[in-house]
Order: C-alpha cells, then structure tokens, then sequence
C-alpha cells in the first residue's frame, strides 16, 4: 500500500547499519572469548546518544536520527530549539502524555532529560511514510480504499488514548504514519489535552499556515482544513473526543475524496469554513464511495457533538462492519460481469429497435421533424447511461437520464395529440359526416406510432438506466478488506 520515502540503497544502508551498531555493543558487552575483563560501563544519561542526520525541524524543536550506545539501536531525539519557560513546560508536556500512552499505535519515548542545556527526549525512530503522502500518490477510489484499514488502526489508537483520558486535537493525514510493514502510528501529540488539566493561554503562540494544513495556536488550536466547529470557535471548554471524532471524519474525507474536507487560500478561510460547516457532502464529490461508508464519514463530522459517534472506538467497529458487509457481499466476477454485459446489450437492443422503428414505420416517417425529436431524445439518454456506466456513477447522472427519458415520453404523447389534430380537421373536411366515427378511428391509429414509439423508447431508458444502476452498485461494493503496508 504504502513505500518507504526512502530509496532502496538508503534503506538497505541503514538496515546493515542499524545491524553493525547492535552487534558493536553486544560485542563490548560480552568482550573476547575466555578474557577476564570487566563489563563496560552502560552508557547512560545524555552521553548515551549521538546524534546523526537531522530528520526534521519545526517552530519548538529539531529531530535528530541518534544512535544509542546503550542498546545499539538508532532512535528519534528530539531536542527544544526555542526559548521560554512555558515553550519549555509545552515541551516536556508533549513528552510526558507521548510517554504515558503505551500503544502499538504510537511511538514509544524512551527518555526525557536535558542534553547541552536543551531539554530533549528520546523516541522510537519511524521509518516510513505520511499518510497525506501515501493518498496524494494513491490514484482510483480502489486505491484509497484500501487504506480504510489504516483509519481503522488509528481510530483504535485514538480510542485508546480516550479511554485515559488524552484528545489529540491534531488528527490529520500529515500526523499518521505508514510503516515499512504495516505499522500504524498516530504521531504529534504536542497540543493534546489531558482530561483534569487546564490550558494556559500563555503557553500558547498563533502560528496558522497560509493553507490551514498547519497546527494553529492560541485559543484555536488545531488545523482548521479538519477542525470540528466547536474547536475552530475557540470553545477549549468544549473540546472533547468527539472533537477527535470530527477530525477522524475528516481524515476519512480526505482518504476517499483526495482531497480535504474544508479548503481555501488562506488559513483565514479555511478557518472560516470550518466554523461554517461549509464543506460539499462526501458523496456530492465522490459518489462511487459505498454509501454505507459516507454514512459512516457524515456522521463522525455532525456539527453537533452529540450527534457524533461518543468516542474514536465506536468510528472503528462501526468501519469494521462496513469491512464485514462488504466482504459478506462481495459479488463474484461473473456477476459482475453479467450486469456489465447485461447494460452493452440493452444499449444495443435499444439503438437497433430505434433504427428499426424509424426505418419501417411509414407514420412514424410520416409525422416529420418531431418524431425525429423523440429518437434524438433517447439517443442522449442511452449516450448518458453509457458514460454513467463507464465512469461507474462519478457524474451522478441517473436524475438526468431519468428525465430525458420522462421527456421523451411526454414529447411523444404532445407529438401524437398534434398529429392526430391535423389527421382529424383534414379527415372532417373531406369526408361525409357518417363516415367520421370510422374515419377518426383511423386517424388515431396512423397518428398513434410516435406516441407508441416514444413509449417504448422511455421504458428502455429507464430500464438502461436501472442496469447501469446494478452494474455500478456491484462494482463499488468490490471493496477490498485487507492492506499492506508498502
């Protein structure tokens, strides 16, 4: 699913390398074969850890990768870069709630101290890729949907950290990582908020990008491209895990539709978005997702909390069914490739009866430009139910056919009444009085084959449309239920 961001040769560099470091220090622990000397010391405090490349850097701090003399392996050191009692408190806050959730699904810390007189800690070192990396790079809806496992893990994660009573209050796709082999870690928990413990204000600095993808600071935190209402206004008080929940929705957003729930040009506007609600439903820009599952994304990002899943562990077994259903479901090729078949030949059925109709009806040739209305009518019809199978409903466009289809009845029934008018006044001016009944009759019945047509052209459409309809239905619920993680 997912590639390391690195290049083969790197990664096969520092897997021999990270292999050299542990079997250096086993063998300083163990020494030469029947020597007497004594262990080594234990490399211990900040002496233990050298740095190496730098892996990143943001407002608070810079990542170094490190080896660690203590166990020969290489981690992440994070270290303060700015100045300030309460950027320092913010700093050693992030490490102690990173430190205290021990989950498969976030990275552990393994040290915290104070290093050339910056404050740092020591971490688990992830190799791998962003999920908002791994989406970017991902190109049909198939693709994307194999990475609903990955939400699935990160909804555990988050659940996890409610249970103890931890929000992230920055779940994103930037803040999720892919590991080389499947892991999933939810990374970032500098702004989280610990249930029992106040925010203070001054701890706290703006610092929104221009495209609301960045963390914002102050009495707004967050990142406004996936803030849940009650966040974008401020309201610290109200920040709960439903507030988790929203974004979480919001990731999901962005998995199936590519692209982020609330956009704009600056973060001022994506802001303003995002105390609005003003975001285009899932299925409004993506219909091929299942429905089931924009269900599922819709009411995670309810504007009322209460209207919300309760916490991100209710969002993971409610994916979960979908994942079940979707397999139970599942079609089988054939069927599938029935109901493909099945629309080709009623298009084709549809196009050669119409040719037929037009060719051997003499009334129907008779009537003139209008019946040749009706025909154009219904070859836009099936022209639209072909390209609504072909790009599997994207378009959205059933409604539309359904009313050509519906317009081309009615313009020959309004076709056939005025036929039969002009047949009639010419049928009473020309015949005696006791043969109109009969000459009516006949009148009717000549007047009658675009109206007949018309008919039978509109129920092909609708029941075009109903395969097209099928055939969709079926392709979409070809769900895939498992994900790898390169």
């Amino acid at each position: 699913m997912s590639e390391s961001s690195e290049p083969a040769l790197a990664r096969t560099e520092r897997r021999v390398a990270d292999a050299g470091a542990l079997a250096s220090t086993l063998a300083a622990l163990t020494g030469p074969s029947g020597t007497s000397e004594p262990m080594p010391a234990v490399p211990s405090g900040p002496q233990r850890y050298v740095l190496g490349a730098l892996l990143g850097q943001g407002g608070m701090g810079r990542v170094h990768d490190a080896e660690d003399l203590q166990f020969g392996r290489h981690v992440a050191l994070k270290e303060l870069t700015g100045e300030g009692e309460e950027l320092q408190r913010r700093f050693a806050v992030e490490a102690i709630v990173t430190g205290n959730l021990e989950h498969p699904g976030i990275p552990a810390v393994y040290e915290r101290g104070v290093r050339d007189g910056r404050a740092f800690y020591a971490m688990k070192k992830l190799a791998g890729r962003s999920l908002a990396d791994v989406i970017a790079r991902s190109g049909a809806l198939e693709d994307r949907l194999a990475l609903v496992p990955v939400a699935i893990q990160v909804a555990h994660t988050l659940g996890f950290a409610h249970e103890r009573g931890i929000v992230h209050r920055d779940v994103k796709p930037e803040n999720v990582m892919i590991g080389e082999h499947g892991e999933v870690w939810v990374v970032d928990w500098g702004i989280a908020k610990v249930r029992g413990r106040e925010d203070r204000p001054s701890e706290l600095t703006r610092a929104a990008s221009d495209h609301g993808t960045a963390t914002a600071h102050g009495s707004v935190m967050g990142t406004p491209a996936y803030m849940a209402p009650e966040q974008a206004r401020g309201e610290v008080a109200a920040v709960d895990e439903r507030t988790d929940v929203f974004a979480l929705g919001a990731l999901l957003y962005h998995l199936l539709s590519g692209r982020a729930p609330y956009e704009g040009a600056t973060s001022v506007a994506v802001l303003a978005a995002a105390l609005e609600g003003r975001r285009e439903r899932l299925r409004a820009i993506a219909p091929e997702v299942p429905e089931a599952l924009a269900t599922i994304v819709e009411r995670a990002m309810s504007p009322a909390p209460k209207d919300r899943f309760a916490d991100a562990e209710a969002v993971a077994h409610a994916l979960e069914r979908f994942l079940a259903q979707a397999a139970l479901t599942r079609p089988s090729l054939a069927m599938r490739a029935t109901a493909g078949l099945a629309s080709v030949l009623a298009l084709a059925i549809t196009l050669l009866g119409a040719a037929i109709t037009v060719m051997r009806s003499s009334s129907f040739a008779e009537q003139g430009p209008q019946a040749y209305v009706v025909v154009f009518f219904a070859m836009i019809g099936l022209g639209l139910s072909l390209l609504e199978w072909r790009t599997r409903g994207r378009h959205a466009l059933a409604p539309l056919t359904i009313g050509i289809a519906a317009a081309t009845f009615v313009w020959g029934i309004a076709a056939t009444q005025q036929a039969y008018g002009q047949i009639a006044r010419s049928l009473l001016d020309r015949v005696p009085p006791a043969e109109w009944p009969a000459s009516l009759l006949d009148g009717l019945w000549e007047a009658s084959g675009i109206g007949a047509t018309s008919a039978q052209l509109a129920v092909i459409q609708t029941i075009v449309i109903a395969l097209v309809a099928r055939s969709n239905a079926l392709a979409v619920r070809e769900t895939p239920t498992t994900s790898r993680g390169r």
